[in-house]
């Protein structure tokens, strides 16, 4: 259907992480019935008001994960995976212990996160969860 002016409007994308503003509504939150569309639920969240630090308690609380060290995610890290893995899983590389791979992401229930990483980075991933995770940023300047 198009609008008045002519320009039909774009198909929405649904939100891979819809999960989170489930948990603020059943938590009876205030806000949660407040969001307007954005790119992810996260997003939607926190443009109604709810702040960072209680997405991220609420993420970590429901994940069974903790909150990632962002303070040594960098370039070095970020030639670890590709540009178009990280975005496609919303992920940013951490740490790297011996073969095994820390990855911070806004979405820690997302399916089969660690198994695919594992599987294209050849490294045992572990998942952890991140304030604001800053994958666009990372990788913006290797990507199209």
């Amino acid at each position: 259907m198009s609008s008045a002016s002519g320009e039909g409007r774009a198909p929405r994308k649904p939100w891979g992480d819809r999960w989170l503003l489930d948990a603020f509504r059943e938590r009876g939150h205030p806000l949660a019935d407040s969001v307007q569309a954005a790119a992810t639920a996260w997003e939607s969240l926190t443009e109604a008001g709810v702040p960072n630090e209680e997405i991220v308690r609420v993420v970590c609380d429901l994940a069974g994960v903790r909150a990632a060290d962002l303070s040594l995610a960098g370039p070095e890290l970020a030639e670890l995976l590709t540009a178009t893995l990280a975005l496609r899983y919303d992920v940013v590389p951490v740490r790297l212990d011996g073969k095994t791979l820390e990855v911070a992401t806004a979405n820690p229930l997302g399916n089969h996160l660690e198994r695919d990483l594992a599987f294209a980075s050849a490294r045992r991933t572990t998942g952890a969860n991140s304030v604001d995770c800053p994958t666009r940023r990372m990788y913006r300047d290797r990507c199209e």
